[in-house]
């Protein structure tokens, strides 16, 4: 059992911590994008412990809690989801500016509306999202993340030939697009 009570963890990675019996009494995990529902139940949290926004706490008593997770219409700027499963997640209408996404899973993920300015995709796995509508994407954040045919992208976004190539993900192999050409079909982005 580890404390760290009152700890200020802000942004940082706690993607497949076992906080099993951790003490986070007061502490500060705001922008901790990586921290699940399932994590925070097995810890030992107070209503003084900074949740990040996309944590909704429901306390019942004292001692108990339920715990929701809810990225929908969300401030999540500069949160650290890096290497984080949010495959099939809905992130609609959110604000993901300067967000870490580094090697994250969103696969399937409802991201319509939302702000990706200066969001870090570097191999992101982007297969099959929904990006219809997001704002401030750019050709230079899709090509370094992991694309495939069924990725929606928003009407400013066109990409035009590449070829199919199995790729290592997260200790597994996925079919992505590569070698393809992206256009912007104009030149900004409104916030």
């Amino acid at each position: 059992m580890a404390n760290l009570e009152s700890a200020n963890l802000e942004s940082s990675n706690l993607n497949f911590a076992d906080l099993n019996e951790t003490n986070l009494k007061s502490a500060n995990l705001r922008k901790v994008g990586s921290l699940t529902c399932e994590q925070i139940k097995r810890a030992i949290i107070n209503k003084k412990t900074k949740i990040p926004k996309h944590l909704e706490i429901v306390w019942k008593s004292e001692n108990e809690f339920e715990c929701r997770e809810n990225y929908s219409n969300k401030i999540l700027k500069e949160y650290n989801f890096k290497e984080t499963d949010l495959s099939g997640s809905l992130i609609d209408n959110s604000d993901l500016e300067f967000a870490n996404l580094r090697k994250a899973n969103l696969f399937g993920a409802d991201l319509r509306l939302t702000n990706l300015d200066s969001a870090s995709f570097y191999n992101t796995d982007l297969r099959s999202a929904n990006l219809q509508k997001t704002k401030n994407l750019t050709c230079n954040q899709l090509q370094i993340a992991n694309v495939d045919s069924e990725t929606i992208l928003p009407n400013y976004l066109k990409i035009s030939g590449g070829t199919q190539k199995i790729r290592d993900f997260q200790n597994k192999k996925i079919e992505v697009l590569i070698d393809y050409q992206c256009e912007e079909t104009r030149s900004t982005n409104s916030k």
